[in-house]
């Protein structure tokens, strides 16, 4: 059978566990490829709209095991197949030299006995890190009841392992996957958390040649509706495993029928609902501190569908609110719903300098909808406390679940990182505008993108006495225009110009104009001073929103580096900031290399953002030892990486191949192509499928340099 058949029979075998983590360990290059990242990365979304980040796959769907839930189970008809180490290997290295993946998620059937298969997982893993050198993400399935000699070794070369227990209870193991015991499982579990436990005891006391022994942790996976288990008795479990195993995560699976067995339950559609309600439940004990307790009433087994947890709780406990934002402690904030971690932090690091309102919350990211009900800022109330409990519960259901793009998502920390809201335009939740008793307050970031947003923006900044002025839109530029409005404090712009950004009929609109060039000693001046003035945390924040598409954001730039406690230039460049640095995070994933020549790869992209800079550091890191180039074909500007330096050039189409040139000399090349897209096609669970989710993390405007999304590779699903 050929490696195409393969991959697409063991992928679409492997698409119901649900770990999708390339995070939780930094690992450097080393002299043959790949580096990891501690926050990982996502490199593309299936039309389920699930991340994918490694290439899942099992080595094997032979199983000796019977277990009802599982697709290849002993008992059902299914193609029987298994990779060889070889085709892993070649498969692993050619998808991550063009980005496709950051590493290889490992598992199999259970064929022979424990032993054989967990030596042909760990044969993988060998050969991976000590022939290829290869330095990207490896997550290993533990195979309970393979020897310890066996789960050490793989534990060397793994950045994770993961033992499934599938069902909470034993009761229930005996009755869907009798060849299964929660004894095997639950020692593997403590067997790996042994030996995590005295390598890390190891490091502290400095020991010298300390191996490392799966740093980024263990992960367990619970099925979610193939047995009768409450919602209280999965998350005391799970709150087992991360009190006493250390675990890193536990992963929720809605339970999927694949066949008709008697021991199953008959259900109409997955319980996606429920799987979401136990991830926010989830989350909120892992990262919010919350207790068991606190999540369950005394009478209650079940998390209501129809209510996150965290508004649950505050329902349960309304005696405890309103909170007030000026004064609350941290641990406090965190139990508003509506407030973030993120969010969080912003309020306690603003209030200490500046009064809090609840414009500025808003803009801060607190999400006024739910959390309106439970605080208060400076005394000042925004709805009454004569609500029922029942006319509140009525207002807080569904407040954030019922968004088609989250529900059975896994991506559950969007639910509790307020104020970045996603929405189907892309554009990271910047609303147009915010009302707050009445109050416009504007919070619209315009992009260079759109003439229109131009001319708005121009338009609302004839409010704004002052001169235009004019610089050559350069960094350096702008550093030589903020130090000369620093020698010059009467001097107050209205309007920013880049050269060559307007045509000779705006130009027009424009004819008084002072002219600011390019002055490096200025500009090294400004550098210099900036820091020890203010920080070198600022000078960065500058930089950053600078690289963003927000129009005159050096406005605002001049308003901060004229006076730091500016609350408003400092939230606009935090606005900017994070929209660059999430193109950032964005194009790390979905730049797609290709082989043009023998020895170039080469990609292409579209950015809303400056990003160049910032990405290419990513890529020298991650292929030390490749030549390659990065082009951003909306700026004409390409990174050069030959020889061990990073080289930048601009009018990139003087020298590199066109966009969408599909000529090439090398064999494999159309073939790595064609098998990455069939992944992706066999990776999404049909009964999960979400475009529209799939949509708002993966955009259609990024579509045409992705392999997976290349029209010629599938057209008819271009229209989709």
């Amino acid at each position: 059978m050929d490696l195409a058949a393969k991959l697409t029979i063991l992928a679409d075998s492997a698409k119901y566990d649900a770990s999708c983590a390339s995070s939780g360990n930094n690992r450097g290059a080393g002299r043959g490829i790949g580096a990891t990242r501690a926050t990982g990365v996502c490199h593309s979304w299936s039309a389920d709209g699930r991340c994918i980040s490694l290439l899942k796959l099992l080595f094997s769907n032979h199983c000796v095991y019977d277990c009802a839930y599982c697709a290849i189970r002993r008992s059902n008809d299914v193609r029987r197949v298994s990779f060889t180490v070889d085709e892993l290997v070649t498969l692993t290295i050619d998808f991550y030299r063009r980005n496709y993946i950051e590493g290889l998620f490992l598992s199999s059937g259970i064929s022979g006995d424990p032993d054989y298969t967990m030596g042909k997982l760990c044969a993988v893993a060998t050969r991976l890190r000590r022939e290829e050198h290869f330095n990207g993400y490896i997550h290993l399935k533990a195979i309970p009841g393979a020897s310890e000699r066996l789960l050490n070794n793989a534990g060397l070369f793994a950045d994770r392992m993961s033992v499934n227990i599938e069902l909470p209870s034993e009761k229930s193991l005996s009755r869907l996957a009798p060849q299964k015991t929660k004894k095997a499982i639950i020692g593997t579990m403590g067997h790996v958390a042994d030996r995590l436990l005295e390598t890390r005891e190891d490091a502290a006391h400095q020991l010298r040649h300390t191996p490392t022994f799966v740093p980024a942790g263990q992960s367990t996976q619970l099925i979610v509706g193939a047995s009768p288990e409450s919602d209280r008795s999965i998350m005391t479990l799970s709150s087992y495993f991360y009190r006493r195993v250390g675990m890193r995560r536990v992963y929720y699976s809605a339970f999927m029928p694949v066949s008709d067995d008697t021991r199953l339950p008959l259900i109409g559609s997955p319980p996606l609902r429920r799987e979401h309600r136990l991830y926010q439940a989830d989350w909120l004990i892992r990262l919010y501190k919350f207790e068991l307790s606190d999540l369950f009433s005394e009478e209650q087994e079940n998390i209501d569908s129809d209510l996150d947890p965290k508004a649950g709780w505050a329902l349960r406990n309304y005696h405890l609110f309103p909170v007030e934002v000026q004064h609350a402690d941290y641990e406090m904030l965190l139990r508003v719903p509506g407030i973030g971690l993120q969010t969080a932090t912003r309020i306690i690091r603003f209030r200490r300098t500046t009064r809090l309102t609840f414009d500025l919350l808003r803009r801060f990211g607190v999400v006024m909808k739910r959390a309106r009900y439970f605080i208060t800022c400076n005394g000042g109330h925004l709805e009454s406390r004569g609500l029922s409990l029942e006319l509140l519960r009525l207002h807080l259901s569904d407040a954030v679940a019922a968004q088609p793009w989250q529900v059975g998502s896994s991506s559950q920390l969007e639910l509790f990182e307020s104020g970045r809201m996603p929405s189907r335009s892309g554009n990271n939740g910047t609303r147009d505008s915010a009302h707050v008793a009445g109050t416009r307050v504007p919070m619209r970031l315009d992009t260079r993108s759109s003439r229109s947003s131009r001319s708005n923006a121009q338009s609302r900044e004839h409010h704004r006495d002052g001169v235009r002025i004019e610089y050559d839109g350069t960094f350096v530029g702008v550093l030589s225009l903020l130090q000369a409005l620093s020698d010059e404090p009467t001097l107050q712009p209205a309007v920013i110009i880049k050269a060559g950004d307007m045509d000779a009929s705006e130009r027009d609109l424009f004819a008084s104009t002072i002219t600011i060039d390019v002055d490096e000693s200025a500009a090294k001046r400004f550098a210099g001073d900036f820091p020890k003035q203010r920080s070198a945390r600022h000078f960065e924040l500058l930089y950053h929103a600078f690289l963003s598409d927000v129009y005159q954001i050096e406005l605002a730039m001049i308003d901060f580096a004229r006076n730091g406690q500016n609350v408003n230039a400092r939230l606009l460049l935090e606005k900017a900031e994070r929209r660059t640095l999430h193109d950032v995070h964005l194009f790390l994933g979905i730049v797609r290399f290709r082989l043009l020549q023998l020895d170039l790869l080469q990609a292409d992209m579209e950015p809303d953002c400056d990003i160049l800079r910032l990405l290419a550091p990513h890529f020298a890191r991650r292929m030390p030892h490749e030549r390659w180039c990065i082009v951003d074909r909306k700026r004409d500007t390409v990174a050069l990486y030959e020889n061990g330096g990073l080289h930048f050039a601009d009018h990139a189409s003087d020298h590199i191949t066109p966009s969408g040139d599909s000529s090439t000399g090398c064999e494999g090349l159309d073939r790595m192509e064609s098998l990455w897209h069939d992944y992706v096609r066999h990776i999404a669970i049909e009964e999960r499928r979400n475009p529209s989710l799939q949509q708002h993390f993966l955009p259609k405007k990024y579509w045409r340099h992705l392999t997976e999304m290349a029209p010629h590779l599938h057209p008819s699903e271009s229209d989709d």
